[in-house]
């Protein structure tokens, strides 16, 4: 059956094995085309396999089998940011976020894309709701403590930092950041 094949292709996707993946959602799809998962499913075994047109191409088949895909159109967003698209990227962020607005790493993704726009505000507006929606989210902590350093609010960069951190205290790249910022702190109050 079409719902044995995308199991077992999700089973390889957790495997980290997306050729049998892919082979799997496409045996999925000949028994049930219009099935919106596994083309969704299979644009990821797509991209991991590095073809991002074949990937893309599966996310709107996604959508247009059924329109309210919030997975499917962050996904597509994902490859446009890839290709530097950012306009194309928010568009396909704010859809994710329209149909499920508690879409978390959809929102976060959408701060990014609004960053590299340079629309500060409405990137903080997105992390805002990233953090309003999981406030222990650790990419919308480390991205909003991101903010705050470029606007040289480095205290509240710290707090948004270490927070993050508490929530991922395995993570290198916030231990880091946390350090930096706190030293950065501690040689302002010597001056």
């Amino acid at each position: 059956s079409a719902k044995a094949y995308f199991n077992i292709a999700v089973m390889y996707d957790k495997l980290s094995l997306p050729e049998n993946a892919l082979k799997n959602y496409k045996n999925a799809i000949k028994i049930k085309p219009d099935y919106a998962d596994a083309h969704n499913n299979m644009g990821s075994a797509y991209k991991e396999l590095g073809y991002l047109d074949r990937a893309l191409n599966a996310y709107q088949k996604a959508t247009s089998i059924q329109p309210n895909h919030a997975f499917a159109y962050n996904n597509m967003g994902n490859i446009y940011m890839t290709g530097k698209s950012f306009e194309k990227a928010i568009k396909a962020f704010e859809m994710a976020t329209f149909f499920n607005p508690n879409y978390a790493d959809a929102f976060d993704s959408l701060g990014i894309a609004y960053l590299n726009k340079k629309n500060i505000t409405e990137a903080y507006k997105a992390f805002e709701q990233v953090l309003f929606i999981n406030p222990n989210h650790v990419k919308g902590l480390l991205n909003m403590g991101n903010l705050h350093e470029v606007n040289a609010e480095y205290e509240k960069s710290i707090q948004f930092y270490s927070k993050a951190y508490l929530n991922d205290p395995e993570n290198n790249e916030l231990l880091a950041l946390k350090v930096t910022q706190q030293a950065y702190i501690c040689d302002i109050d010597k001056i």
